[in-house]
């Protein structure tokens, strides 16, 4: 049997932006079928054309803005981090 793909990078990068508190009530799921089901849905989101791209990031902005910066936050982050490793090459 196939085992379903497992984004890790994806996973990380939401372990991350969801330890960048504004709120310390946050809880990160790192349950397998958890970590199936964001992969699985981050490919799908990924093949929405930019209309529905936007639906969805309204829809997050009106439930839960606040994931929106913490992500934000960590892509940063990560762009941060590459720039400095970067000039240590």
């Amino acid at each position: 049997m196939t085992e379903p793909f497992i984004n890790s990078a994806l996973l990380e990068k939401v372990r991350r932006a969801r330890e960048t508190t504004f709120d310390a009530d946050i809880e990160f799921d790192n349950s397998a079928e958890e970590n199936r089901h964001l992969s699985e849905l981050y490919r799908i989101v990924s093949n929405y054309d930019t209309n529905e791209m936007a639906a969805c990031v309204a829809a997050i902005l009106d439930r839960e803005a606040e994931i929106v910066y913490q992500v934000l936050c960590e892509d940063r982050n990560e762009l941060s981090k590459g720039r400095k490793e970067n000039e240590n090459d």
